[in-house]
């Protein structure tokens, strides 16, 4: 069952239910622990893996993350031949496959899937060894992990660590008390970088390992699809932090967001979830606008007319790319 993001994680003062969990975090500490010490990650010769992760449980800029940095690879001539590896979260294949947007749905392979391949190839694998075994039979020597951080299946040669500004680490507790997937210690130590997206919020910059790069970078909207700023908006998402949305839009585009609605992350929307949110805008005249993930999981839906909801498309872009070009090129031919 696919739950929202609980709003008590990302409480700094804490609550009594993230008190009232703790217990369940410090076993569930105890069990990754043992997980990682009984497995130990896989190195695949021949092909470089970047591993792009968050600390946290839920979306934190991992995907724009991959695009913008497949974006920087192809700009540089880094790779002759890069792909994308997902595990195709909220899809029901299981086994190794490249991506084909013309067959393939969002039920199928995941909406980050069908997203990544509009930019460069993509393999979806619950097992990302095998996956990343048959991009590099089919080619591939480099390939951008999209999550997987803290996956014992598959070494990485490059851990970036994504860390969101307006999150940050929430309460900083392990889950289920917070978002933490592992110990904020063995993350850090993971990383060889760490990429940085918006302001820091949450006064997180500090706490981040000063021997470490730190790559700044900015969300941005592609202008030709900027909404118009003088319209009013009932804004709805199902992804890992939708509030990190409905923020970007109010706080970053100045747009008067009246309505907003949460679904859970990877939220498979019906014909009457759409009937009920155009029904609710009409009564408020309010114009309804989501992201490109959602609209993934919308267009699936046979007969549904979407032509009166917009698409909010964006991107990522690093500030000052000149040590990230340099730290990756560095990396990837040692």
């Amino acid at each position: 069952m696919k739950i929202k993001t609980p709003s008590f994680w990302y409480r700094p003062q804490g609550s009594l239910l993230s008190a009232l969990l703790s217990p369940l975090s410090v076993a569930y500490g105890v069990g990754r622990a043992v997980h990682c010490a009984l497995k130990s990650p896989e190195k695949l010769d021949g092909v470089k893996i970047i591993c792009i992760g968050n600390l946290n449980a839920g979306g934190s800029g991992k995907t724009p993350t991959a695009m913008a940095l497949l974006s920087v690879m192809q700009e540089c001539k880094m790779a002759r031949a890069p792909a994308f590896l997902l595990r195709g979260y909220g899809g029901t294949n299981e086994a190794p496959m490249r991506v084909d947007p013309a067959r393939h749905n969002a039920e199928e392979v995941g909406e980050e899937a069908l997203l990544l391949a509009a930019y460069g190839p993509v393999y979806v694998a619950r097992d990302r060894l095998e996956g990343a075994r048959l991009a590099a039979r089919e080619g591939a020597d480099v390939i951008i992990m999209d999550d997987g951080y803290q996956s014992r299946r598959l070494q990485a040669d490059i851990y970036l660590a994504v860390i969101d500004g307006t999150m940050g680490l929430g309460n900083q507790k392990m889950l289920p008390a917070g978002p933490l997937r592992e110990p904020i210690s063995k993350a850090f130590a993971r990383a060889d970088g760490f990429v940085f997206i918006g302001e820091d919020h949450n006064d997180v910059r500090w706490q981040l390992p000063g021997d470490k790069p730190v790559f700044e970078a900015k969300t941005m909207v592609r202008d030709v699809s900027a909404p118009p700023k003088e319209g009013d908006y009932f804004a709805f998402a199902g992804i890992g932090y939708p509030k990190k949305f409905f923020a970007f839009m109010r706080n970053v585009l100045s747009l008067n967001v009246v309505m907003e609605h949460e679904f859970p992350d990877h939220y498979a929307y019906s014909a009457e979830d759409i009937d009920m949110l155009r029904e609710q805008a009409q009564e408020q005249g309010l114009q309804l606008i989501t992201t490109e993930k959602d609209m993934l999981q919308i267009r699936r839906l046979s007969g549904v007319d979407v032509s009166d909801i917009l698409i909010l498309p964006i991107y990522l872009q690093f500030q000052g790319e000149g040590a990230l070009i340099d730290f990756l090129q560095e990396r990837i031919r040692s």
